[in-house]
């Protein structure tokens, strides 16, 4: 997989980019070698993140599915 980075150097000497394709991807380094390794991680901090809150949605969502059954069927007359 490949990301377009925009790198400029600030009025301090120091690197800023930024991932275009994943915009909140945001960093900086010392030397342009470091910026890259920084955004590197900041890629993989977004990622994993995303992961682990894709999970948690799942998880939401069949529980208020289970739960929506359960009121579904005692709408219809039925028992707990």
């Amino acid at each position: 997989m490949e990301f377009t980075a925009r790198i400029e150097k600030s009025a301090d000497g120091w690197y800023v980019g930024q991932v275009e394709e994943v915009p909140a991807a945001i960093s900086q380094g010392k030397t342009i070698d470091e910026l890259k390794a920084n955004l590197i991680d900041a890629l993989q901090l977004i990622f994993q993140v995303n992961r682990e809150f894709s999970v948690w949605v799942q998880g939401f969502e069949l529980c208020c599915c289970f739960l929506f059954n359960i009121l579904l069927d005692k709408l219809k007359g039925g028992r707990f």
